[in-house]
């Protein structure tokens, strides 16, 4: 999973990847690209299976930040400087969108000047102007394209110059990209250019030490935007995470925090991109944990995992990883009647614990 954390310039981006992975600007020399980080993803039931399992090692999902410099205020007569800073996350997952709670003198606005609000909108505003210019300059290749007299693909830019031109429409009035309804041949061209406006979004509004007690108003601002909303203080949680683990408890008390927020921001990405978690486990290897996209089926979980089960598919055993908690272990979960084989349709539930069945020939 590969999530974009985007921003005005000075928002705390940088600040908040470090809160998030412990990745310091200074480890690669902060310039005009992306940088990246790959953290595991938190997983107490993973864990949990350790336990049960009892396996050689544990092997988590993984997830990559990639941060990318503040986005620049689109001046009129230019091209947006979205358009030329985004190409390093056209195609994550889902966008983190910070936005600013804390005044700082060098912020893009009047000192003193705090509007998570504002800045969302300025924002948002930047990634729609970017997704403009992609699309505006593929609908005029496709205009030159059908002028010639003879195109092999014209059945194709035919059916893709309006879906293009409803998308722009859409962006122009603001009016919302999820609910739109795109063939899949046509859905394969559109994900291609990366549109910034259609991806999955959270919001992390970044608070000064001293807001942290009102995180909870500042995730409730949102009022009809229904984007998830996390609120934190990016520098107070990178200088906690810096610390040795035993030494954490006594400042997440201070701030009155009850654990660091990298769990939060994963599981709401995860949440927004509709992915959901499943495990391998059982033998005395590995037991580990996958990412899948929620609605897949057990051939998806067994294509995860590697080509081959997926092609040698027999059955999946299955097992809840709640039912599995409960019972202690595969034996106790077949004596009661919670595992079971599943076909090739079966829709993969979160916290599914499964073993491929498959045939090697």
């Amino acid at each position: 999973m590969r999530i974009g954390i985007v921003g005005l310039p000075r928002s705390g981006k940088t600040t908040l990847l470090g809160a998030l992975t412990g990745f310091s600007a200074a480890d690669a020399g902060y310039a005009r690209e992306a940088n990246r980080a790959t953290v595991p993803v938190p997983e107490p039931r993973l864990d949990r299976l350790f336990e049960i399992f009892k396996p050689a090692k544990k092997t988590p999902a993984t997830i990559e930040f990639l941060d990318l410099p503040g986005i620049e205020r689109t001046r009129p007569g230019t091209k947006s400087d979205a358009a030329q800073v985004l190409a390093a996350v056209r195609q994550v997952d889902c966008l983190l969108l910070v936005v600013r709670a804390f005044d700082r003198a060098d912020a893009p606005h009047p000192a003193g000047s705090v509007d998570p609000e504002r800045d969302l909108a300025e924002l948002r505003t930047e990634l729609t102007v970017a997704d403009l210019e992609v699309l505006q300059g593929r609908l005029e290749k496709i205009a030159t394209r059908l002028k010639k007299p003879v195109a092999a693909e014209r059945e194709e830019l035919e059916a893709e110059k309006p879906v293009l031109e409803e998308i722009v429409r859409r962006l122009e009035s603001g009016t919302p990209l999820a609910d739109l309804a795109v063939a899949e041949t046509v859905e394969k061209r559109i994900k291609s250019y990366g549109l910034l406006r259609r991806k999955p979004e959270v919001v992390v509004v970044n608070l000064q030490d001293s807001e942290i007690p009102s995180a909870g108003r500042h995730e409730a601002a949102g009022g009809a935007d229904e984007t998830p909303r996390i609120a934190l203080s990016a520098e107070a949680e990178r200088e906690i995470l810096r610390l040795e683990p035993a030494d954490r408890p006594v400042f997440l008390a201070e701030f009155k925090l009850e654990r660091l927020s990298i769990d939060r921001v994963v599981r709401a990405c995860y949440t927004a991109c509709g992915y959901i978690s499943f495990f391998t486990g059982g033998g005395p290897d590995e037991v580990r944990a996958w990412t899948l996209r929620q609605g897949a089926t057990a051939v998806d979980a067994a294509a995860a995992i590697h080509t081959d089960l997926a092609v040698g598919f027999i059955r999946g055993e299955v097992v809840s990883f709640a039912d599995l908690d409960r019972c202690g272990d595969i034996k106790a979960a077949k004596a009661h009647g919670v595992w079971r084989l599943e076909g090739k349709e079966y829709r993969v539930a979160d916290g599914d614990v499964i073993t491929i069945r498959f045939s090697k020939g």
